[in-house]
């Protein structure tokens, strides 16, 4: 699968099969969620497709895709990514973030000490949360408060500085 930093850009996640004609529950990294369906073509697996019909359901979205037309069919595609060209992408206004960029970024303390690469972002409510895994293995939580504890974030050499200790 393409490298988000690369030509593709991940927004998603297919979920388990819902109902019997092939649609699928889907988990979208989009703002709001149901904006996922506006990108298209979808690539997964590296292979196109298109959502052809979706709706809201509870907190999550079904997506019914072309020539996905039963549950069997479906299920090949459960928990693989849906990627878009990054193309399709808008710029990020200046000092936001595509999350896709920051997976795999090198995070380090102010003293220039490497505290791990980024994993994961998680969405709490009252803030974001960089999750990002020691040399060590283990993982740990760094809130996204920009100009308190993210203190400078540099795409091109894919570092973030923050102000923070790892307990």
């Amino acid at each position: 699968m393409p490298q988000p930093e690369g030509e593709y850009s991940i927004i998603g996640k297919v979920g388990t099969p819902y109902g019997v004609r092939g649609w699928l529950k889907v988990f979208s990294y989009t703002d709001p969620v149901h904006a996922i369906v506006d990108y298209a073509p979808w690539y997964i697996d590296d292979k196109a497709t298109t959502p052809s019909d979706s709706r809201v359901h509870g907190k999550g979205l079904v997506v019914k895709l072309a020539g996905i037309t039963s549950p069997e069919a479906a299920k090949l595609l459960a928990g693989k990514d849906i990627c878009i060209m990054r193309s399709q992408l808008p710029p990020p206004s200046q000092g936001t973030y595509y999350w896709s960029d920051l997976i795999g970024m090198t995070v380090t303390n102010s003293a220039n000490e490497v505290m791990g690469t980024v994993k994961s972002l998680l969405e709490t409510g009252a803030n974001d949360v960089l999750v990002i895994r020691a040399a060590d293995g283990k993982e740990h939580g760094i809130p996204w408060l920009m100009g308190r504890v993210i203190q400078q974030v540099d795409l091109v050499k894919r570092t973030i500085v923050v102000d923070w200790v790892l307990i």
